[in-house]
């Protein structure tokens, strides 16, 4: 008797250890609570910022639209939303080019338990995104970490 239910106690904690497993390297299309940062890590003013994110374009409003470099994330927005498969990004940069870019946004998320969001930082002709993620335990009350996840070309 102790035999067959610690075989069915040991089966049930393995199946649920490869759910958890399967979880954490996926990211469903329900919405999650994230920030989306913005910030110029570049030399000169970058203009006309959009970031098509799923339905929305960020960030919202004329007044932040434009950067000046000063190294720090200057417009957080928090919204909850699914995480898009890509997000589309378009910027002018300081001597005048327009530019645009294709990030595949859900693709550079490594711990869906750890998300906290994206920090879009423009540099001149290109853009740097940074994945936010909870450190420690992924609690939601412990610092964030920030890692460079991609470079658009």
């Amino acid at each position: 008797m102790k035999a067959v239910g610690l075989r069915e106690t040991f089966l049930s904690l393995i199946t649920s250890i490869g759910a958890a497993c399967a979880w954490a390297g996926t990211m469903t299309t329900e919405p999650v609570f994230h920030n989306l940062e913005f910030g110029n890590d570049g030399k000169g003013v970058v203009r006309d910022v959009a970031v098509t994110y799923g339905d929305i374009r960020v960030p919202a409003g004329n007044a932040h639209k434009v950067f000046g470099p000063n190294h720090m994330a200057t417009v957080t927005e928090v919204r909850t939303l699914p995480v898009p498969e890509n997000a589309a990004i378009e910027w002018t940069s300081a001597d005048g080019q327009h530019h645009e870019a294709t990030a595949p946004i859900r693709s550079l998320i490594q711990d869906p338990n750890c998300f906290h969001g994206f920090r879009f930082f423009f540099v001149d002709d290109h853009v740097d995104i940074y994945l936010l993620s909870r450190k420690y335990d992924c609690s939601k009350v412990l610092d964030v970490g920030r890692t460079k996840v991609y470079t658009t070309h």
